[in-house]
């Protein structure tokens, strides 16, 4: 019998009165006891609300969650779950934030949490406040604090991915040497993270979501044995595997032109990631690897897809599956000097719809609209999307190629009047 069973949950979140977000879409899923499960997947798809729903945390709309066979009512008390951001009280002690994790206080309170700050190594400690702890210090007093209430199952929400490359890694070998150690009650350890490495070095069992909504797409069963070494030939063909498949599935490999024949919005990046991304290439003989590049900035996945398909939209790089490569436009770019450069993105803004369609819109409005007035131009042509967003990226890519002014006294945006624009 399966430890935890989560059976076609549903997950709708409203958002006004009128709108909804669908967020996961029957998701079942059954994960046997003695399990290192990993939940992988592109921002957006529900990870984090799916985890907390397993430990009831969260009520879905659909669905039901099974704890050893029965249904789970509320929130499970044997689990507990340690967070991205360390979510400590600045006001109390390493003591006290641990002390915050036991849910029924006995005569063995002291000797639990001594046990507990013993397993994370944080003796010595014990009367600091987080302001005077590292990044890797305040996690660990997060998971001594879930420790504190000896669960049986480990639920982490990307623990490693606020910290320092260096600090990750040994934080995580500490993880898996408690899971081996026999100290702990833990039966289960259930960890979400975008980092493919990280999923195929921890977990036994790899869950890969898709999103809008989210859906579970494969389960990958890894049978590497532990320790793992991740140089060998064998852990480097599952990361390849897991890499090619989400390639297929969350990379698409559309012509870059269809983006010239759609009003679509610049993905929410900034002309500095862009040019940063470019930069890379040129270092690197003008092709990467997207999930390689990834892991090298310390960058979610996603974040590095967003930054390559916004320098696809102009021309710059191309994204055939996993590579970005660098195109002709692309390094004449980069061998030009600022003013050039300039004219670059200016013409490759100006042949996509949106800042076609924008301009228009400011030319027939006697070249000067109100930041709200632009705002709500946007949001009649691309319902769906958030405004505010999409301006503020527009903006911040037309003020660089100097198609636009913006006066931040008046809250005025304008075409600037020293550059000729044709459309």
């Amino acid at each position: 019998m399966a430890l935890i069973e989560a059976k076609n949950i549903n997950m709708v979140f409203s958002m006004s009165k009128t709108e909804e977000l669908k967020v996961l879409e029957e998701i079942t899923l059954s994960i046997g006891e003695g399990k290192i499960v990993s939940i992988l997947g592109p921002s957006g798809c529900g990870k984090s609300t799916f985890l907390r729903i397993i430990t009831g945390l969260l009520k879905p709309t659909g669905g039901e969650i099974y704890y050893k066979g029965k249904k789970q009512l509320g929130v499970n008390d044997n689990m507990a779950m340690v967070f991205q951001n360390f979510a400590l009280f600045p006001w109390k002690t390493v003591w006290e934030n641990i002390e915050i994790g036991i849910k029924n206080l006995d005569s063995n309170v002291e000797d639990r949490i001594k046990h507990a700050i013993d397993m994370v190594g944080l003796e010595g400690f014990e009367e600091v406040y987080p302001k005077n702890l590292s990044g890797g210090m305040k996690q660990r007093v997060g998971i001594a604090r879930a420790l504190v209430s000896n669960p049986e199952v480990l639920c982490m929400d990307e623990p490693f991915s606020a910290l320092d490359v260096l600090t990750a890694e040994n934080l995580r070998e500490e993880v898996m040497d408690l899971w081996f150690s026999g100290s702990t009650t833990l039966k289960n350890i259930i960890i979400i993270t975008h980092n493919i490495t990280e999923a195929v070095y921890m977990a036994d069992k790899i869950v890969i979501m898709s999103t809008k909504p989210g859906r579970i797409e494969l389960v990958y069963d890894n049978n590497l044995p532990h320790p793992r070494i991740q140089n060998s030939p064998q852990f480097l063909k599952i990361v390849e595997t897991i890499r090619s498949y989400l390639t297929r599935h969350i990379v698409p490999d559309e012509p870059q032109k269809k983006i010239f024949n759609q009003i679509l919005p610049i993905p929410q990046t900034t002309v500095s990631e862009v040019i940063g991304l470019l930069e890379i290439l040129e270092d690197n003989d003008g092709k990467v690897d997207m999930f390689e590049l990834s892991e090298k900035v310390h960058r979610r996945f996603t974040s590095v897809m967003l930054i390559s398909t916004t320098a696809e939209f102009f021309g710059l790089v191309e994204t055939p599956l996993k590579w970005v490569v660098l195109t002709k436009i692309g390094k004449r770019f980069l061998d030009a000097d600022v003013n050039l450069r300039k004219e670059i993105f200016r013409t490759q803004l100006l042949k996509l719809p949106i800042i076609r369609e924008f301009v228009r819109f400011i030319q027939g409005n006697d070249n000067v609209v109100s930041f709200s007035e632009a705002r709500a131009f946007l949001k009649g042509l691309l319902p769906k999307e958030k405004s505010l967003t999409i301006l503020k990226t527009i903006l911040n890519f037309c003020m660089y190629a100097e198609i636009l002014d913006y006066d931040s006294r008046e809250n005025e945006i304008s075409l600037n009047q020293d550059i000729e624009i044709r459309l």
